[in-house]
């Protein structure tokens, strides 16, 4: 067994490397039935780490090849799974090895792999994309791997997460912001032939074969560029 939970009206869910299984209580509590979940029910994956439910009533399973949300009383479509992972709903770039599941109070959905903390941005508007943003070392963590079952969200609105390295890494989830929009990149320089080049002051030397109409304020590539066929290997630097 790897994880126990009980959803909103009152049923146990099981998890294991066997799948989920699900205990319904009778009205009276004494008498109730068991429902497994494998692939023969449609689970696309068996070794269930942790379950949660959500504020919507979804049920989600971390698994180690996918994120599983499955819904059987809320949509009007019969039991559905559905996998944010590999074979179902793409999350390129990010580890599939899901360790632990935790939804926080603004609804959005938070999971621990062994790639680093990962979030995914529930929307009201349905129609919207789902959108997923991942933290990792790069990011401040000090390590990658997070243990199953090992997050908290305390009263504070705190998340605890444990990893592998002996160790706990909180964030505060009423100072965490994501942006409501998508950054464009811009471009900030231009190499030409693997040579840095100050376009505002170079030597003429450095600008032979190149023609340009001016540089903007505060960048470092020109506008209007005409090149000599001989500069032919350019680099751009962005940013976002």
């Amino acid at each position: 067994v790897n994880s126990i939970y009980e959803d909103r009206e009152g049923n146990i869910w099981i998890s294991s490397k066997r799948g989920v299984s699900r205990f319904q209580l009778s009205a009276d509590h004494t008498s109730g039935s068991i429902m497994h979940f494998t692939q023969r029910e449609g689970l696309p994956f068996w070794n269930v780490l942790s379950v949660i439910e959500d504020d919507k009533g979804y049920m989600w399973f971390a698994t180690g090849q996918g994120l599983i949300r499955y819904s059987n009383h809320i949509d009007s479509l019969p039991e559905t799974f559905t996998l944010y992972g590999p074979k179902g709903i793409q999350m390129k770039g990010f580890n599939h090895t899901m360790r632990t599941v935790q939804q926080d109070h603004r609804g959005h959905i938070w999971y621990g792999s062994e790639g680093g903390i990962n979030l995914i941005l529930q929307d009201a508007d349905t129609t919207l994309p789902t959108r997923y943003i991942q933290f990792t070392k790069e990011d401040g963590l000090k390590g990658n791997t997070f243990l199953a079952n090992s997050v908290l969200f305390d009263r504070q609105h705190r998340a605890w997460w444990c990893n592998t390295f002996g160790g706990a890494e909180i964030i505060n989830l009423d100072g965490f912001q994501v942006a409501s929009f998508v950054p464009q990149p811009t471009l900030k320089g231009l190499e030409i032939n693997e040579k840095f080049i100050v376009f505002r002051s170079a030597a003429d030397s450095l600008k032979a074969g190149i023609e340009f109409d001016s540089v903007p304020p505060f960048e470092n590539y020109p506008d209007g560029v005409k090149l000599h066929h001989r500069q032919n290997t350019l680099t751009f630097h962005f940013s976002a």
